[in-house]
């Protein structure tokens, strides 16, 4: 299975972490979708007061939680201190939010107790690497386990937001052609009559580079996912052909295959692509626009 190239770097650290996975209770998506979608864009990043740092140059990063992503959390990168706004009043000088570097060298920043949405997120991890971005890792809700991979911001007014415990939206990666029973060619280019490989992630929009909060599909979809792509066929009286596949769920992603029907119009398309068994993942249809096809 092919992995994006923003996120092989980043298995062996995620791993670590994973091993606690399998001992999370289930719960269903329904319980993390909401009416509309927040528009993270009204947010103000303003940090009410800092500690005296430690370096000339610190890195920030802005956590929001639940739904309607009430609850602000800050992160401060400032060398091997990092700063966690814990309990989301905007002031990091408070006791019991500096947190020192731990072993290979992550900060093991603990749990964050959400009051406004009366829960627990549990094992906030961050692994700062030698280069923007890093990862951050967290059990939401005490529940089910995300990851993201954000890129810090140098001041607060240029930092991420990352969505934690979010709505569960569907986000797809570039289709390829499927050559053989491990290759794949080259992105976003698809024959008809050939099988299309396809990956799909669930988790949540940020706001900001690599802002987007995976969660593992092997809790929210351990069956895999049923997916109907739409395809253009410029053609009349029916002037769409849709086709189905499913995607198994695997570590941050889902991927499998889909046939590309003979009708399919030749030229450069957008493709459409819905979730016909799962009303509760948000952010469908989904389009994959400039695809090729050729013969």
């Amino acid at each position: 299975m092919r992995i994006p190239l923003e996120l092989t770097g980043l298995l062996a650290i995620a791993s670590a972490v994973a091993v606690t996975w399998a001992q999370e209770p289930a719960k269903t998506t329904s319980q993390l979708v909401v009416e509309k979608t927040v528009d993270l864009t009204k947010i103000e990043r303003k940090i009410l007061k800092e500690p005296a740092h430690q370096t000339k140059k610190q890195e920030y990063c802005l956590l929001v939680f639940g739904p309607e992503a009430k609850l602000h959390v800050w992160l401060v990168l400032d060398g091997n201190t990092l700063y966690v706004d814990r309990n989301g009043n905007g002031d990091l000088t408070d006791p019991g939010e500096r947190v020192g570097i731990g072993i290979h060298g992550s900060f093991p920043a603990g749990d964050i107790d959400d009051p406004i949405g009366k829960s627990k997120h549990v094992d906030l991890v961050v692994f700062p690497l030698r280069k923007n971005p890093a990862t951050i890792d967290i059990r939401s809700a005490g529940n089910y386990r995300q990851t993201c991979y954000p890129k810090y911001g140098s001041r607060p007014s240029e930092a991420p937001i990352i969505h934690f415990n979010g709505p569960v939206t569907l986000k797809m990666h570039k289709v390829h052609e499927r050559l053989s029973k491990f290759g794949i060619g080259k992105a976003g280019i698809l024959r008809r009559d050939r099988e299309a490989h396809v990956e799909g992630y669930l988790g949540t929009p940020g706001l900001g580079e690599e802002s987007y909060a995976y969660y593992d599909p092997r809790k929210l979809a351990p069956d895999g996912l049923t997916v109907e792509f739409e395809f253009p066929t410029g053609q009349k009286p029916v002037d769409f052909v849709r086709t189905k596949g499913l995607l198994k769920p695997d570590f941050l992603m889902l991927d499998g295959y889909l046939p590309v029907p003979r009708q399919v119009q030749v030229g450069t398309i957008n493709i459409k692509a819905y979730l016909p068994d799962r009303k509760d993942i948000q952010g469908v249809p989904f389009t994959i626009p400039n695809v090729k096809i050729r013969d």
